[in-house]
């Protein structure tokens, strides 16, 4: 349920239990089928009000030119940045940021920023021969609920090397 629709249930909770305190007030105080409505409408509103969305899970985007985008891989020898973010978003924050591991001891990962960003890097030695590598992003919600998930990235071969002068050869 959106934060939106649950604003509207409110709403509509409050006008209901508004018209029930009326209808209270103009029957005879023996009538106890409509104050016992009343009250039960109280208790769900109170519940609705309290009701605090946890995170229960990570995504993972990966940093492409000035945009962060799917996971695409990074290259050998090269270094990708990522950015974490949490589902759903705009859940309690966590009370201490996520970690990160990583299970590739050819992959040098970065400390993760402490700016509300989230992001970090990686970087793949140029003598890393495996065909991707793994991060683990865990964390524990405000509720308490320990929170874990592994991305795969793959890693990409470098790109063939570029002509960047010519020879001359003299035959004859």
């Amino acid at each position: 349920m959106t934060k939106d629709n649950d604003k509207r249930i409110i709403e509509l909770l409050e006008q209901v239990l508004d018209r029930l305190v009326s209808i209270e007030q103009n029957v005879l105080v023996g009538n106890q089928e409509e104050y016992n409505n009343a009250l039960y409408l109280e208790k769900i509103l109170s519940i609705l009000q309290s009701e605090e969305v946890q995170i229960t899970d990570f995504k993972l985007s990966q940093l492409q030119g000035a945009s962060f985008m799917a996971i695409l891989g990074t290259q050998v020898g090269a270094t990708s940045t990522f950015q974490i973010g949490f589902v759903p978003p705009g859940g309690v924050p966590l009370p201490t940021p996520p970690t990160v591991t990583v299970d590739d001891l050819l992959v040098t990962l970065g400390a993760v920023s402490t700016d509300g960003q989230f992001t970090f890097t990686t970087a793949v030695a140029a003598t890393d021969t495996g065909a991707s590598y793994n991060l683990t992003v865990a964390g524990t919600n405000a509720a308490g609920t320990a929170l874990s998930h592994v991305f795969n990235v793959p890693i990409l071969s470098a790109p063939p090397v570029q002509i960047t002068d010519f020879t001359l050869n003299q035959l004859s």
